[in-house]
């Protein structure tokens, strides 16, 4: 009798302790959010799993569209009053290394990208190497490439040869070069126009115009 009375007081006061409306199970609204907030931060090995498909995915995409971190561009150009010349250059992320073939002098040369993700693309890259014709310079240069639309931009190349040694005329070849304009993408293809002039020590300069394509792969 006794055991039935306790029942009876029990359960009638967690009926009167249960919140208006709450489930009948509800007895303990502060044990139910515990038990909330214990589900939501619960670590499964179903969604460790689920995670790591996922990321797996993400690592996939980003492979896929990334860019490549090897770029290469072969060219030729036309230079309307002074020959002919290829080009070509190869880069490891920002490194690169290139080469210049023309009916006077061919140069090797070292690059560093110090400004912008790729080569086709809006870019400041530093310059470092050797022309060897009749005289031998080392020079140190830099070429800026601006894009103003998609595919639309604008080009600079600048370097400064030293001097040589000396020559049986005594002379040493010290000059500079400055060259500019403009070129169209079609996708990997580029065609250019630019407007120098290279100016030797003492000396006076000549300009010329220059027309080529370029292919990047």
């Amino acid at each position: 009798m006794r055991l039935k009375l306790v029942a009876i007081l029990l359960f009638s006061f967690l009926a009167v302790a249960a919140p208006t409306g709450a489930p009948a199970n509800d007895f303990n609204p502060w044990a139910a959010k515990r038990q909330e907030e214990k589900a939501k931060t619960r670590w499964t090995l179903s969604e460790w799993l689920e995670t790591r498909d996922r990321m797996r995915l993400m690592d996939l995409w980003l492979a896929m569209n990334s860019p490549s971190p090897f770029e290469f561009y072969l060219g030729g150009v036309t230079r309307l009053n002074d020959g002919w010349g290829v080009q070509a250059a190869a880069y490891a992320t920002i490194f690169g290394l290139g080469f210049e073939r023309s009916n006077e002098a061919t140069s090797g040369q070292f690059l560093l990208r110090v400004l912008g993700n790729q080569v086709q693309g809006t870019n400041l890259t530093l310059q470092l190497g050797v022309r060897s014709g009749e005289l031998r310079n080392a020079y140190a240069g830099a070429g800026l490439t601006i894009y103003l639309a998609k595919y639309f931009g604008l080009d600079g190349n600048y370097r400064r040869h030293f001097a040589a040694v000396p020559n049986s005329a005594g002379l040493t070849n010290e000059s500079f070069e400055l060259d500019w304009g403009a070129f169209i993408d079609f996708k990997f293809l580029r065609v250019f126009g630019s407007i120098g002039t290279d100016v030797p020590d003492g000396g006076t300069g000549s300009t010329r115009t220059t027309l080529g394509t370029r292919l990047y792969f």
